[in-house]
């Protein structure tokens, strides 16, 4: 996740960085400048943290697609005050978790989409969300038990039986098995499989590299 701190005070922004790493050890400010002309080469900026100064549509148009949260002393016009570090790392947390949910989810679908899932069948959909679950989670996915750790939660999402998610899962799988290239599915699976693979193998695949790529 990258963060862009903003604003014209090195002292302040020296103080609020070191005050966040303290206070949190999962949100990092990845760079820091003091004018906007520093940043006009910048890209893939997920959340800018802004002082109140740069808001004047510049910088809403040049990171378009980044969210800004802006700065200023005394918490005027929608800003935070600068002075309320806490406020300030629980709005990173939110937004971070935003963005990290959202990136997971097109990264499971990148990958769910290369080896030939097909997204109008329930048991794929219901795959992406077993993904998002054990992703988020840190448990061995090689010696999870899927059934009840994970199965068993998207099954009362869904309000279907037990047997019928993890019916729906392989036949989406077995699917995508049978339709794909089995040179490419098993360049993916990383070694040659003497059987058939089943839905736990690939699913575990997908896992560690989305671990890798995220």
């Amino acid at each position: 996740m990258n963060i862009l701190l903003l604003d014209n005070d090195i002292n302040y922004c020296k103080n609020l960085m070191n005050a966040i790493s303290t206070l949190n050890q999962n949100v990092r400010i990845s760079f820091i400048a003091n004018s906007f002309k520093e940043i006009l080469d910048t890209f893939n900026i997920d959340i800018i943290l802004a002082d109140y100064e740069f808001c004047n549509g510049t910088l809403e148009n040049k990171f378009s697609n980044s969210t800004i949260i802006y700065l200023s002393e005394n918490s005027k016009n929608d800003t935070i005050c600068k002075t309320n570090i806490d406020l300030i790392i629980k709005t990173l947390e939110v937004h971070t978790k935003h963005i990290s949910e959202i990136l997971l989810e097109k990264s499971i679908i990148t990958q769910i989409n290369f080896l030939g899932y097909d997204f109008s069948l329930s048991g794929t959909q219901q795959l992406i969300r077993a993904l998002k679950i054990l992703y988020s989670s840190n448990e061995n996915y090689y010696t999870t038990n899927f059934e009840k750790t994970v199965y068993s939660q998207i099954a009362e999402e869904f309000n279907i039986p037990l047997r019928t998610l993890k019916g729906n899962i392989s036949y989406a799988t077995n699917r995508m098995i049978d339709n794909c290239d089995k040179k490419k599915l098993y360049s993916y699976l990383g070694f040659a499989y003497c059987k058939r693979p089943g839905a736990k193998t690939v699913m575990c695949t997908i896992l560690e590299k989305l671990k890798l790529q995220l």
